[in-house]
């Protein structure tokens, strides 16, 4: 059985492998970077080493843009072709068995994460069961578990937030762990239907349903969005390029005093997604890094509430 979705597998010469991943993050679920022959990636390879891009899509419309754009970069480079491509529809039932088979229980945090034939310990502090599925995220990636860290990290800091928004919820398990930590309520929301289906229904297993309201929508777009702004603590746990693009709805979303936690950016790509939220009036308070990837916690001081009272 094949979804809507397609696996765009895209070649490119190494030192331009960031300009197509800037390119295509706005519209790809994910995108990971392999060597086009298996082998490991090493820092010092060859600038004109051919790796591969895995572009994951969520439909054949953003297919055809990704097309679209891959060629207008090209030209931008001064490529004299467009780089070889091939597409796979993308099996739904069999990517959700094959990450069921090996997805194991872990701990990250004070969180114990569980697949539902899995049965968690009785002392485990904040038991999360999250199950394989049509949506990103079990809580294994660096950058989900250094999410979960630091939304830890801020509850324990003291931090209570009012109201919470998960953006690019995928699997939910970001808002799941915040109405888990406080009894707030929370909106998570995504690009995908099938996303949001799936975030829904992590809520429900988790025994959170009825503070998450789960919902579709482009970036901040949705009217339920504003709807419920500003929010004490918005998550976004995507990519390089949509945290970029995002960063001025981002801000405007977020109350003073509140905390922001970006992710799904590599060591790498920090300066860059630090610098427009710094400018969007945001300040980085602290990093969580694991492996290749980095978490980061920014606030948005609330100098605005004094000259407010």
């Amino acid at each position: 059985m094949y979804g809507p979705g397609r696996c765009l597998n895209l070649i490119v010469a190494r030192d331009l492998c960031e300009v197509f991943e800037d390119s295509l993050a706005p519209l790809a679920d994910a995108i990971l970077t392999v060597k086009d022959d298996d082998s490991a990636i090493e820092e010092d390879d060859a600038p004109d080493e051919l790796w591969k891009m895995v572009v994951y899509l969520p439909n054949e419309e953003a297919l055809t843009e990704a097309r679209r754009l891959i060629a207008a970069a090209a030209t931008t480079l001064g490529l004299t072709g467009v780089p070889d491509s091939d597409v796979e529809p993308i099996p739904l039932e069999d990517w959700a068995a094959r990450s069921a088979e090996g997805f194991q229980p872990i701990r990250v945090g004070r969180f114990y994460l569980h697949p539902s034939h899995a049965t968690p310990p009785v002392d485990e502090r904040w038991p999360l069961q999250i199950d394989a599925g049509a949506a990103f995220g079990s809580g294994e990636h660096e950058t989900t578990s250094t999410c979960l860290l630091a939304l830890d990290a801020l509850a324990a800091d003291g931090v209570a937030p009012g109201r919470v928004l998960d953006m690019g919820t995928g699997s939910g398990i970001l808002a799941v762990a915040a109405a888990m930590l406080w009894p707030a309520p929370v909106t998570a929301a995504d690009n995908d239907p099938i996303a949001v289906e799936v975030a829904a229904a992590t809520a429900a297993i988790n025994g959170v349903g009825d503070r998450i309201t789960a919902l579709v929508s482009d970036g901040f777009a949705a009217p339920g969005i504003a709807a419920s702004a500003p929010y004490d603590l918005i998550t976004a746990n995507i990519l390089a390029g949509p945290l970029v693009v995002m960063a001025p709805d981002l801000a405007a979303n977020l109350a003073p005093g509140g905390h922001a936690v970006l992710s799904g950016l590599l060591r790498t790509q920090v300066a860059g997604v630090l610098s427009p939220h710094q400018a969007a009036g945001l300040r980085l308070i602290r990093r969580f890094p694991m492996g290749d990837w980095v978490t980061l916690v920014l606030t948005r001081d609330a100098e605005d509430l004094e000259q407010g009272s």
